[in-house]
C-alpha cells in the first residue's frame, strides 16, 4: 500500500467525524426548538367515579351533600399530589438519563479520539516500514 491509500482512508475519517460533527450540531438546534410540555401522561381521577344524586339537590340531605363534597375535596387533592410526585419523578429520570447519556458520549468521544491517535501512530509506522523496505530492496 502506498503513502496515498493512508491519507485516502485519513480523509475518509476526517469526513466522517465532520459529518457526525454537523449531525451533532443539527440535533442541538433542534433540542432548543422542541418543548417537552405536553408530553406526559394523564394522571387518573383519584376520586373514581363521581357520585350523582338521581333526584333533585333537594332531595339529598345535607349531610350527605357536605360529605360528597369533602370526598371531592379531597380526590382533588390527592390528584394534585400524584401529578406533582410524577412530574418530580419524570424530571429526576429525566435528569438520570441526560447524566447517562453525557458520561457515554464523552467516552465514546475520548475512544474516537484515542482511536485515531492508535490509527495514525500505525500509519506513521507502516509508512515508515515501507520505506525501510524499498530502501533495502532498491
Amino acid at each position: 500500500m502506498g503513502d496515498t491509500d493512508f491519507s485516502t482512508q485519513f480523509q475518509a475519517i476526517c469526513q466522517k467525524a465532520t459529518a457526525a460533527q454537523e449531525k451533532i450540531k443539527n440535533a442541538n438546534k433542534s433540542q432548543h426548538k422542541e418543548k417537552l410540555a405536553g408530553k406526559q401522561g394523564r394522571v387518573p381521577d383519584a376520586a373514581g367515579p363521581q357520585v350523582r344524586a338521581d333526584a333533585g339537590q333537594d332531595a339529598v340531605p345535607a349531610r350527605w351533600q357536605e360529605f360528597c363534597d369533602r370526598w371531592q375535596d379531597h380526590a382533588e387533592k390527592v390528584n394534585s399530589h400524584i401529578k406533582k410526585f410524577k412530574a418530580d419523578l419524570n424530571a429526576s429520570d429525566a435528569v438520570r438519563d441526560a447524566g447517562t447519556a453525557e458520561s457515554y458520549a464523552r467516552e465514546a468521544i475520548q475512544f474516537a479520539l484515542d482511536a485515531i491517535d492508535e490509527a495514525e501512530e500505525a500509519t506513521l509506522e507502516a509508512v515508515s516500514a515501507r520505506a525501510k523496505a524499498n530502501t533495502l530492496v532498491s
